[in-house]
């Protein structure tokens, strides 16, 4: 055991990545270590004219990181996974929905395979155990040029927070840990799995144009027959989600029929 701060908890997988001992265990692709930094999507931005398709950034330490709707995920030094992977997807993408889905299941596969078979997915990119988040995963399209896209995926994990950060970054109740549900892992063993799956997954869904559903089971549908509200253009509209589309748009039942609620920034879910 590593000691630090009191009400801070250390163990094996708080021990350093390594990007000798993540490289050994990989087939092919780079992964680079970054010891702190803002982003590590920021940095692939920063840097793409030296980054190449299926390249991954880990860092210890993320101050400033991205995710939804212009929030930050911080990443307290080895206390989480904070990943980013550049990959050019030779495939028309319309909305990186169905891609934010596709990557959920790809992220809970590994986790189920750690010992986690709760995971849910909170459309259309967050995971949740026993109701609260667990990891977020953030899609960002850097350039779009006919069939290319560029893109970045943002993945976030909590691995072990601790008491003195929770409160410092005044996170809530609704969050939790690996610790929380006694997982314990190797942090650089859960950084392969994860890049091993992350390009398999990519691989698959560019050349094949229909996986979403062959991935969605309602089982893992956080939202699934919830009631909720969707704000959508300053109107509030309720009613029950019944699952997702085709092109990985929620479906929620109300009064008058199904209303198929892309992610935009003028909509928003709230569980009621």
């Amino acid at each position: 055991m590593l000691k630090c701060k009191r009400n801070c908890c250390f163990s094996l997988f708080q021990s350093s990545l390594s990007e000798v001992e993540i490289s050994a265990q990989l087939s092919e692709g780079r992964v680079v270590v970054l010891d702190i930094i803002h982003s590590t999507s920021q940095y692939i931005i920063d840097n793409l004219k030296y980054v190449k398709p299926g390249d991954v950034f880990v860092t210890e330490n993320q101050t400033q990181g991205r995710g939804r709707r212009g929030n930050l995920w911080i990443s307290p030094d080895k206390q989480s996974i904070c990943l980013s992977m550049y990959w050019r997807l030779s495939r028309k993408l319309f909305t990186t929905i169905e891609l934010s889905l596709i990557i959920s299941f790809a992220v809970s596969e590994v986790l189920k395979r750690i010992g986690i078979f709760q995971v849910k997915i909170k459309w259309p990119n967050d995971l949740y155990v026993n109701g609260k988040k667990l990891a977020g995963i953030l899609i960002e399209i850097i350039t779009k040029n006919k069939n290319i896209s560029h893109l970045i995926i943002g993945i976030g994990i909590n691995v072990s927070i601790c008491l003195n950060t929770k409160l410092n970054l005044k996170m809530s109740e609704s969050w939790i840990d690996l610790k929380d549900i006694n997982i314990y892992t190797d942090r650089n063993m859960l950084v392969v799995d994860l890049v091993n799956e992350l390009r398999r997954t990519l691989k698959h869904f560019e050349h094949n144009r229909c996986v979403l559903f062959k991935y969605y089971k309602r089982i893992f549908d956080y939202l699934y027959n919830k009631s909720v509200a969707l704000l959508i253009d300053g109107n509030v509209k309720y009613g029950v989600v019944v699952g997702i589309n085709s092109d990985g748009s929620l479906l929620v039942m109300d009064r008058f029929g199904i209303i198929s609620a892309y992610l935009k920034e003028n909509i928003s879910i709230q569980l009621l």
